[in-house]
């Protein structure tokens, strides 16, 4: 999977020379991202079941958009994340701390079609990854999406929605009966063609077991320098996880993200024209970006 994705990555940078891209007409962009995470777990009723985590996060994606026509488009996604931390917690008779890593990663492939401002359209997509307790084998599982599309592109703000279901590939993530369905809306607006302030909310349903239920919202804020090929970025998001066999489990989960974005190609002079070429975000329940949990 690793060598999958630096392979595509090597790809996709051989071609992130402004004049190559624009020559072929391509538009992409090129992501990294740091993060913190605070996670606090409990269960409803019991003064043992609780326990923190404290998670740093590091993301690399990269986006390729192709416009085949005026009303047909074609986006290629590919990311990876890392993640680390440690949980400290207290059970029924005494306290535990133990450390953990996972390693994730994905590709998708979006077909747009475009009516004037507005479009529709699908992606399919396939990912996994690995999670590691410090002095276990690792366990690892692979997915695969399949998501329907649509939104509206205006001259001051943009909407966008996604549903999406996530199911199992591998005989593990199968034996876990993994799989989701995910439901997420974002609207941006910009400020200026080259700043903007993006809101978005996303709701989860998990089926493992009883299953576990999502709900999320975060903001982020864009600007891009003027006349050069640099993005930055800033985010925070919080999520609420409920699992419905637990005795009311529940995670809460705050996360901030800082990151640059190395734009190039035909659409990228703006973030507004970067956005109508390459604006989709295929997030996945299992193995999309910020997944980790």
């Amino acid at each position: 999977m690793r060598t999958q994705f630096y392979a595509t990555m090597a790809a996709l940078a051989l071609l992130s020379t402004n004049a190559t891209a624009q020559e072929i007409g391509l538009t992409g962009v090129i992501s990294t991202d740091l993060g913190l995470q605070s996670i606090h777990y409990n269960r409803e009723g019991s003064s043992w079941y609780v326990s923190d985590s404290q998670t740093k996060l590091f993301t690399l994606d990269a986006k390729l958009g192709i416009a085949v026509s005026p009303e047909f488009s074609i986006q290629i996604d590919a990311w990876a994340q890392s993640a680390s931390g440690t949980v400290i917690g207290q059970g029924p008779v005494r306290s535990y701390e133990y450390d953990w890593e996972t390693m994730l990663a994905g590709a998708a492939i979006h077909g747009t079609y475009h009516i004037d401002d507005f479009y529709v359209g699908g992606a399919i997509s396939g990912g996994g990854l690995s999670y590691k307790e410090v002095g276990y084998t690792a366990d690892r599982h692979g997915f695969a999406t399949v998501a329907l599309e649509a939104g509206y592109n205006a001259e001051q703000f943009r909407v966008a929605g996604q549903l999406s279901y996530t199911g199992a590939v591998t005989d593990d993530a199968k034996n876990n009966k993994s799989n989701a369905w995910v439901a997420g809306l974002e609207g941006t607006y910009y400020l200026t063609p080259d700043m903007s302030v993006t809101a978005r909310s996303i709701y989860e349903h998990e089926t493992y077991d009883a299953g576990f239920r999502d709900l999320s919202w975060g903001v982020e804020g864009r600007y891009k320098l003027e006349d050069k090929p640099l993005i930055l970025s800033l985010s925070y998001s919080n999520r609420i996880d409920s699992f419905q066999n637990a005795g009311a489990y529940r995670a809460t989960m705050h996360s901030v993200f800082a990151g640059i974005k190395i734009p190039f190609g035909a659409s990228s002079t703006n973030l507004r024209d970067l956005d109508r070429a390459v604006g989709l975000d295929l997030n996945p329940y299992y193995y999309g970006r910020n997944s980790i949990r």
